[in-house]
């Protein structure tokens, strides 16, 4: 029974997550927004500590440092 419910939980989670996402979008494209869901976190976390070093996105949201890179030149 438990193992039922982190499963319905871990389902939900994931709707939860594609709905935002392409909410996100939707909404980005219609007010003019160059920018995509996923850069979201990236200039949220400028927002919050101010000037960041490249090496440090990776740390600071728990990323792959490719990942971080590609989404830093985009």
């Amino acid at each position: 029974m438990h193992l039922e419910r982190r499963e319905t939980l871990g389902k939900y989670i994931s709707i939860l997550s594609r709905k935002s996402h392409l909410f996100l979008t939707k909404e980005l494209l219609e007010n003019g927004c160059d920018i995509v869901p996923g850069q979201i976190m990236f200039l949220m976390t400028l927002y919050n500590h101010g000037t960041v070093r490249q090496d440090n996105f990776h740390q600071l949201l728990q990323i792959d440092k490719g990942n971080s890179a590609r989404a830093l030149k985009n």
